[in-house]
This record gives C-alpha cells, structure tokens and sequence, in this order.
C-alpha cells in the first residue's frame, strides 16, 4: 500500500504517484517533456514532411491538367494495348 510518507518523498522528486487497479504503484512526472527540438533552419523545412506535402500537391496539379485533355478526348495516347 503507498503511505503518506512514500507519497510526501515522491512528491519533493517532482514525481506524483498513483495507485493502478492491480496495487502496483505508478509515477508519474509533474513536469512536462520537450517533445521537439529547437529548429534554426528555413520554416519551411522545419518539419520534415512539408516538403513532401509540398512537391506531391504540385505533382497532382499537374497530374490533373494534364489527365483532363485525354479524359475530354481531345488528346489520345499511343499506347501497346488495344482500346
């Protein structure tokens, strides 16, 4: 069982403790975690899947104006299968 005195020595580590359902004892910290580093380079690059997002948006827009011509007819491709 957590006494009041393991409580009071948890808590001037800076941790709070918790009892789970099956009696173990839990702690947790009371201070956050950093969960990113500090980035120095271009905005833009700041998070590694922008770039990504970026060029593969460009890439359907490009996809599309260029589907719409052989959609609509006015542009047919020679290709090895028969139509």
């Amino acid at each position: 069982m957590l006494t009041l005195a393991c409580a009071e020595a948890l808590a001037r580590k800076g941790l709070i403790a918790a009892i789970s359902r099956n009696g173990c004892i839990m702690t947790v910290q009371d201070t956050p975690v950093p969960r990113l580093r500090r980035y120095q380079g271009p905005a833009v690059l700041s998070y590694g899947f922008r770039p990504f997002f970026l060029l593969g948006s460009a890439y359907a827009g490009l996809a599309v104006l260029a589907w719409l011509p052989v959609f609509l007819g006015e542009l047919t491709l020679q290709t090895a299968f028969a139509p």
